[in-house]
């Protein structure tokens, strides 16, 4: 295993976090609450929006902060089993990093702010949420 293949995974999950809180910084500044811009047509749009609940705005009576330090935990837990995946193929690794970066991208919101900033808005037809 070469140096990059170990730390490979580190870097990108690194990079996810910086790149998420970057966009974020940038919605928050340049958008209001609430507002859409097309990317995509109508498929596609950037939405500001803080998301409080668990998953596509599914409202818990926790709370936001409460689910920061759940997902702080979580984020630990997913830290060690990336680690001991060391010996997985890269891309499995690569994978597993890509989801953890977003993990704490969403943990530092929850912790921040109490909330996730989301502004991906993908409207998917009717027939494919029933």
């Amino acid at each position: 295993m070469t140096r990059f293949h170990r730390y490979a995974p580190w870097l990108l999950v690194v990079v996810i976090v910086f790149l998420d809180q970057l966009t974020k910084k940038i919605v928050m500044v340049n958008m209001n609450l609430y507002q859409s811009i097309p990317f995509m047509g109508n498929a596609v749009r950037w939405t500001y929006i803080h998301n409080d609940g668990l998953l596509f705005g599914i409202d818990l009576p926790a709370g936001g902060r409460v689910l920061g330090i759940m997902s702080l935990i979580a984020t630990v837990v997913v830290a060690v089993i990336l680690y001991r995946m060391r010996r997985e193929p890269l891309y499995t690794q690569l994978l597993f990093a890509g989801i953890m970066g977003g993990a704490i991208g969403n943990t530092i919101d929850r912790l921040w702010y109490g909330y996730v900033i989301d502004f991906i808005d993908v409207d998917l037809p009717d027939w494919i949420m029933h």
